[in-house]
């Protein structure tokens, strides 16, 4: 009974993770926690120890060359054409972060995501507005694009909810707007993004090309 509340509690403290797929944490924990990949169910001294497991024994290539989630909570049905792929996708279900900050001890799960962190410390923003005039600076491609759109689209990102005027200018805004005020959409529907609108006052000469995908 005791070894399955430890395994709540560090589910508990995954839970708590930051959304950029880091860990505050610099150290890694060493309550024991269980490998749920199918037919496995062995339990280890910690996270470390059951990435280095997952990674050794069920990260093998199938007959057809392509490599398979066997978590049982999984709903990834289609295989990753190359190991590595598969080793950083299993670690949404292990919480193994092998990437660590030399300056903050803060844990990712990507090196690329410890890349994108480091700026922070650094200063460093490569990414800048290809607007002229503009200039602003940003530390990660997606902010960029995020900005650039601002230029762009008056607000693309519309409440479906019929009665509601709220618009934003991008989608992590809208979901929060929709989480707060109940304003869901039957069968999930994804949000619709108006066509380019140059703002009143700008003089901007860009084609701007969306590809809308309607589920």
């Amino acid at each position: 009974m005791g070894v399955v509340q430890d395994s709540a509690n560090a589910t508990s403290k995954r839970s708590r993770n930051d959304s950029d797929g880091s860990n505050s944490s610099g150290e890694y924990s060493v309550e024991p926690i269980q490998c749920r990949w199918q037919g496995c169910l062995q339990w280890f001294g910690g996270v470390e120890n059951l990435g280095n497991h997952v990674s050794k024994v069920h990260t093998i290539a199938r007959e057809d060359g392509m490599f398979y989630c066997g978590w049982d909570t999984c709903k990834r049905t289609n295989g990753f054409n190359a190991r590595y792929k598969m080793c950083v996708h299993v670690r949404t279900h292990t919480n193994e972060r092998p990437h660590s900050c030399f300056q903050c001890g803060k844990r990712f799960s990507r090196a690329e995501n410890l890349k994108i962190h480091a700026r922070s410390h650094t200063g460093e923003k490569p990414y800048v507005c290809s607007v002229p005039g503009c200039g602003k600076r940003y530390s990660n491609s997606s902010d960029r694009f995020k900005h650039t759109r601002t230029h762009l689209i008056d607000k693309p990102y519309a409440c479906k909810i019929p009665g509601c005027p709220k618009r934003y200018t991008d989608p992590s805004s809208l979901r929060k707007h929709v989480k707060t005020y109940k304003h869901f959409v039957p069968n999930n529907i994804p949000a619709v993004v108006t066509p380019p609108i140059t703002p009143p006052g700008k003089n901007i000469h860009i084609t701007f090309n969306l590809i809308l995908c309607i589920y």
